[in-house]
Order: C-alpha cells, then sequence, then structure tokens
C-alpha cells in the first residue's frame, strides 16, 4: 500500500515520491520507473505536525544503532553476494570455497538427499518442512550437511563422475604402462629384449603400489586426507604413479642428462597436476602426495625392485634380468658430456708407446687404421692417465655396406687377439672392451 507523507506520497517500487492531488484520489497511477499503485484516497491528516519530530527521530536512529549492533556481522559470498557468517570458509548457498577459490567439482550424495559440506541441501529442508515439525525441520537441514569425508568412503555413482574416476586415469596408466615398458626395452642404460621389459615392469608396478598404498595410509591418518571411494581412488593413484615417472626417465635419456634433474623436476610437475585434476583436495594436500610420489617412483621403487630382482635371490626372480644388454650409446653419450674421449688416431700415433691393453702399438695402431678403411665415421678413446687405453668407441656409418665392413672386421679379427665378438643392432656406436674397461661414474 502507498505510503502517505505529509502532502506526498511514495511509490513502493523506487521509493520517488510524488504531490497529492485530489484528481490523483484512489485512482492507479504509473510510476516513471514502471511500477503501478493507488494513490491515497485522502489528502494528509491535518493532525500531522507541519515540522518533524526530531527527539522521536534520534530515539529511531538509536533503536537502529542497537538491532545493528545485536545482529551478528556478515560477509558476502563473492559468487552469488549471499550473507555468509564471518569465519566460515563455504558458502551455504553455492558452496563457493573461501580458501580454494571455486567451487566444489563434486557432490557425493547421501540417503534421503543430504549433501556433502558447501553444498545447498534443498531437497532435505524441504522434506523436514513438509512434515510441519519446525525444530524437526531445521535439525534435517542442519544433518542434510553430512560428515566431513575422511580417507577412503564410499560414494554415490553418478553418470558425469566416469570421466574423472574411471575413463581418464584408466587411459592415463595404459599409455604409463607403455612408455614404461619402451623406456626399460629402448631408453635406459641397461636394456632388455621385449618380454623381459614386460616382467620387470609388472614387478615395478606391484612395488610402487605397495609402497604408495602403505604411504597413502599415513597420510590419511596424519594429515586426515580424503581420497573418495576406494577404487577410483586406487586407480587414480596407479595412473599418477606410472605416467609421468616413465615419461620423465625417457626425457632424461633424450636430452643425455646424466643426473636426472630434468626429469625430477618434470615428473614432480605432472605428479602435482594430476592430483590437482583427478581429486578434489587443498594444495597443501598435494604438495604432500605429489612428493610422496616423487620419492616412490624415483627412487625407492627401483631401489627395491633391484633387491627383490637380484639380491634377495627369490625363486624366478633372478632369470627375469638375465639378458639385459648395456645401452652403449647412452654410455658414450656420457662419455662425451664428462670430455673423457680423445680422437683415436692421433691418439694411438701421438706416441708410440701408445696401445689399447695388453696389445703392441702396431696392433692398436693397425685396429683403428682398419675400421676408418672399413668406413667408420670417427674413432674415439676413453682418454686414460698414462699410456694404455681401455677402450675404442667406433661411430658407425649411416650406410648398410660400411656397417657391414665394420662388424665383419672386428669379429674376423677379435679371436685373433681373443675378444668378443659383436653384432649390429642398429646402434650408433660400436664399443670395443679391452682390459681393465671401466664406465664412467656419474
Amino acid at each position: 500500500m502507498a505510503q502517505v507523507d505529509e502532502a506526498k506520497f511514495s511509490c513502493q517500487g523506487c521509493g520517488k515520491t510524488y504531490k497529492w492531488k485530489p484528481e490523483f484520489a484512489g485512482r492507479k497511477v504509473k510510476c516513471k520507473c514502471g511500477y503501478v499503485l493507488t494513490a491515497p484516497k485522502e489528502p494528509p491528516s491535518a493532525e500531522r505536525a507541519d515540522e518533524p519530530d526530531l527527539d522521536a527521530l534520534y530515539d529511531l536512529a538509536a533503536d537502529g544503532k542497537a538491532a545493528a549492533a545485536a545482529a551478528p556481522p556478515m560477509i558476502r559470498c563473492p559468487s552469488c553476494q549471499s550473507e555468509m557468517e564471518v569465519g566460515s570458509t563455504e558458502c551455504p548457498t553455492c558452496g563457493f570455497n573461501l580458501k580454494k577459490g571455486a567451487k566444489p567439482r563434486k557432490q557425493a550424495v547421501a540417503s534421503g538427499g543430504a549433501a556433502i559440506p558447501g553444498r545447498p541441501a534443498v531437497a532435505a529442508a524441504g522434506t523436514a518442512k513438509a512434515s510441519g515439525g519446525g525444530g524437526a525441520g531445521g535439525l534435517a537441514a542442519y544433518s542434510a550437511f553430512g560428515a566431513p569425508k575422511r580417507g577412503l568412503q564410499q560414494e554415490a555413482s553418478r553418470p558425469d563422475d566416469k570421466v574423472l574416476d574411471l575413463y581418464v586415469p584408466l587411459a592415463v596408466l595404459i599409455a604409463g604402462l607403455i612408455m614404461h615398458v619402451i623406456e626399460t626395452n629402448k631408453f635406459d642404460k641397461i636394456m632388455y629384449p621385449l618380454g623381459q621389459a614386460i616382467q620387470i615392469v609388472g614387478v615395478e608396478f606391484i612395488v610402487s603400489m605397495v609402497l604408495l598404498a602403505i604411504g597413502c595410509l599415513f597420510v590419511m591418518r596424519v594429515a586426515e586426507v580424503a581420497f573418495g571411494s576406494p577404487g577410483p581412488a586406487a586407480l587414480k593413484i596407479a595412473a599418477i604413479a606410472v605416467a609421468p615417472a616413465a615419461l620423465a626417465k625417457m626425457v632424461d635419456y633424450l636430452l643425455n642428462d646424466p643426473f636426472g634433474i630434468v626429469g625430477f623436476f618434470l615428473a614432480f610437475g605432472m605428479f602435482f597436476a594430476l592430483f590437482n585434476y583427478l581429486f578434489d583436495m587443498d594444495q597443501g594436500e598435494i604438495w604432500i602426495l605429489a612428493g610422496l610420489t616423487l620419492v616412490v617412483q624415483m627412487w625407492a621403487t627401483t631401489t627395491l625392485t633391484v633387491l627383490l630382482l637380484g639380491a634377495l635371490g627369490m625363486p624366478g626372480m633372478q632369470q627375469i634380468v638375465h639378458g639385459g644388454k648395456s645401452n652403449d650409446d647412452r654410455m658414450v653419450a656420457n662419455f662425451v658430456e664428462i670430455g673423457r674421449l680423445k680422437e683415436g688416431r692421433e691418439w694411438v700415433e701421438d706416441n708410440k708407446g701408445r696401445c689399447f691393453a695388453d696389445l703392441t702399438h702396431d696392433q692398436s695402431e693397425e685396429i683403428v687404421t682398419a675400421f676408418l678403411d672399413a668406413g667408420a665415421k670417427s674413432l674415439q678413446v676413453i682418454a686414460p692417465a698414462g699410456s694404455v687405453g681401455s677402450g675404442l668407441f667406433v661411430e658407425l656409418p649411416s650406410s648398410a655396406k660400411k656397417r657391414k665392413a665394420c662388424f665383419d672386421y672386428w669379429n674376423a679379427e677379435a679371436p685373433k687377439i681373443k675378444k668378443g665378438t659383436v653384432q649390429d643392432d642398429g646402434q650408433k656406436w660400436l664399443v670395443i672392451r679391452f682390459e681393465f674397461f671401466t664406465e664412467p661414474e656419474l
């Protein structure tokens, strides 16, 4: 109803005041804001004083201050502008989390329409209201938020969760296992045939899962980290653990990083990103889990796997590692990286006393000349402290005919000086190991 203020009346829509006129009495009029209201039938009452009662206004203001002081302080949600209590971290209307700066991605629905903290419990509150119980309705609305998530907690399955709970982690896990097999077969210091590489990867996977399970249980107890449903959580952790570690080791190999520094930081970044994407956790929890996974995958798993496959002598384990072959191309690259090589012909011809192991100078010079005549691109010698070389590195040509000539020469010459024969596996370098040969310490 319109409010009368002396000879004026105000619009209830926008508050704008208009002078009262007899022709407006009792009629519907339209304000400039578009609001339609009914003008008062009578002018302002004559008994009203011309001047306002300032004491009454002062009392009214005092009452307003008291009411404002009694009201609890409130803040507004940055997302939906609803009021929130000071000290709260989640908006009760839209679920916006002030600490995370975002709304929760998922909603674990409990029985009776209960929702996780931070989500509106409309169904539960509505049911309680319909039942007619005021106190019961308030209690139902409060209980609809449910208990906070802890550790491994079964959640209701929803179709839109399958992407993050099943499809993405499964694809990452399969890709990671394939990369790990390729890395063990082609991109490691010791290379293994495909069948043995698959077995080694299987053992490493089991070891890493056991270690991560122990670590995650510890984190759940100490830091109260919530992983969600056990099945999807285990699949996600397996995917996070395998793929980044395999990719990081391959990058280390391709960049010829002997200390693995690049792979270390690359793996940590991928662990952090995947935990952030696949789990709904605080940043602090993600840092802890990414660090734990880094230690397990880049150090502990490899160490324990070596013990299981070799030192412990478990039945059937030692047979898995037989057949591994030194990655000569990687070894030569490491020698080049630390500057341990000399040009072969220059080194031999520089001094008549220089030779390879127990061979004579003439025999050593003959070997160098024969490889160059066969078409070798270059010859490198491990720079010794004295005049005796322990290894000769032959850079093989790309021509199949010249490569065959190099291998044929050595396989015919090797038995004469009691050295082992070699075969062409497509390698870049042919490594001739003489006595006292040692690989570089990195």
